[in-house]
């Protein structure tokens, strides 16, 4: 892990508490509606067995002249496991999610192109509640959203592993 606490976050990721109480006075209001349907990422059952990671509000920045916008969260799997990352994206919007390993990730943030596909890339097609699942080892990983659009979209994300 790169010592960052689980709120850390390439973007913008933070609790519900502090999304209720520090939203509507910084942006009027505009997330907080995101998080009122963030019950509907509850609509997908948690696995039985699994054990949460992460689980926030991601807010992916606009494309800008550099290249699509990117926020993600960095994860670390204890051990092998199916990684399930659950989704909901309550707006119009195209994003594309990508779980990386930590070396792809530090190839992104130089700029430099992946020596090696991603572990996975789907594309999203907002509003959405979907989720994905891949077998990751024990490993450090990176679980990133791209924007190719030119204004900034919001995401409720969960993740959780299972044993393999």
């Amino acid at each position: 892990m790169n010592g960052k606490s689980s709120g850390d976050v390439f973007g913008f990721v933070c609790s519900r508490r502090a999304l209720l109480w520090g939203t509507p006075l910084a942006f009027g209001g505009i997330l907080l509606s995101g998080v009122c349907r963030a019950e509907s990422l509850d609509a997908i059952p948690l696995t039985p067995g699994a054990k949460v990671l992460r689980k926030g509000y991601v807010s992916v920045p606009a494309r800008s002249s550099n290249g699509p916008g990117l926020a993600g969260m960095d994860i670390y799997s204890p051990a092998r496991a199916w990684l399930d990352v659950d989704f909901a994206v309550t707006e119009k919007a195209d994003l594309t999610l990508m779980i990386l390993t930590q070396r792809q990730k530090d190839q992104l943030s130089r700029g430099v192109r992946l020596s090696e596909d991603p572990l996975a890339r789907v594309d999203i097609e907002g509003p959405e509640t979907a989720n994905h699942s891949i077998i990751v080892r024990q490993d450090n990983y990176f679980v990133g959203f791209l924007n190719d659009s030119w204004r900034p979209v919001g995401a409720i994300v969960r993740m959780s592993i299972r044993a393999f």
